[in-house]
């Protein structure tokens, strides 16, 4: 920058009449400094782009991690909400043969009571 504010210096010594040195030089180092700090802002905006785009794919990571793990959660439901469905209809079967067992049960007994009355 010392470089560019030594070349407008000169360059607008050359090309204007110049009758105050001092002040020709103030406004050449302010130029040069609005040049700088428009410089480092077009800098920070484009670190801040680079952070933006970083943070994007950062997110659509984290997205998709999250997805797989829903799905993940919701493979592992499904298991288990079938093994419910399984250990359900067993326990169906084991009540039906029970009950079966005791109707069969009952009826035996009702018969041998019936067959000792008349036996009697």
């Amino acid at each position: 920058m010392n470089n560019l504010a030594e070349l407008l210096e000169e360059s607008f010594g050359e090309a204007v009449e110049v009758r105050d040195r001092k002040a020709l030089h103030r406004c050449v180092l302010i130029l040069v400094e609005k040049l700088a700090k428009e410089e480092d802002v077009n800098k920070q905006y484009e670190k801040l782009d680079d952070d933006i785009k970083e943070l994007r794919s950062d997110v659509k990571v984290l997205a998709e991690v999250m997805k797989k793990g829903f799905e993940s959660v919701d493979k592992r439901f499904e298991e288990q909400n079938q093994r419910i469905i399984e250990l359900r209809e067993d326990m169906n079967k084991r009540f039906e043969m029970m009950f079966k067992f005791m109707a069969i049960g009952f009826t035996v007994i009702t018969l041998m009571i019936v067959i000792f009355k008349f036996i009697r």
